[in-house]
């Protein structure tokens, strides 16, 4: 099927357990009654599209930056006082471009052993990554949230100037923002 599927279509995909396939919900009304199948949950009926794995990788978007400071927006070069402010700088940017962020590694100098010093860090978009489902997608029911996201921010330790650099950069999604799906956790 080259059916394209629009932006304004609802993203609620769940991985089967081929590799071939992905089910999907989607709200499509160009789509025709035969590209559908109909799938019995009890007493509800749910659409189910099958389409084939490079069908469902949805092109990078930029995020939506309307309305944000271009301060407020990262860039590669970027300078911190802290590794605390580089973290909150991108929690706060990812809160208005509405998804979350965790951090997903943070080297240590090892020169010194005695103490533990970060050097970088790298903060990813909360859907990065990719997790086959172990159930039938028609019986899940907490959905699969990553989406091979490539969004992300690499910060370092620029040890000659004392603070903390943006040295690498990512604004990239391969799934759409949405305030519904962020859930912003806070220590």
């Amino acid at each position: 099927m080259d059916q394209a599927i629009s932006e304004e279509a609802s993203y609620d995909t769940a991985y089967d357990d081929s590799d071939q396939y992905n089910s999907c919900d989607v709200n499509v009304p160009s789509l025709s009654e035969d590209d559908t199948q109909h799938v019995d949950k009890g007493k509800e009926s749910v659409n189910v599209i099958q389409v084939e794995d490079d069908a469902m990788t949805v092109n990078p978007e930029l995020p939506d930056h309307t309305g944000i400071p271009i301060d407020e927006i990262p860039y590669v070069g970027l300078r911190f006082v802290s590794l605390q402010r580089a973290q909150e700088f991108y929690s706060n940017y990812a809160k208005k471009v509405d998804f979350v962020t965790r951090i997903r590694n943070t080297n240590f100098d090892k020169t010194r052993k005695d103490s533990k010093i970060p050097i970088n860090q790298s903060l990813h978009c909360s859907r990065e990554g990719y997790r086959e489902s172990r159930v039938k997608a028609a019986t899940r029911v907490k959905r699969i949230t990553t989406a091979r996201c490539k969004a992300r921010m690499y910060v370092m330790l620029d040890r000659q100037k004392d603070n903390w650099m943006v040295s690498k950069l990512e604004l990239k999604h391969t799934h759409p923002c949405s305030a519904k799906q962020a859930v912003h956790y806070t220590e």
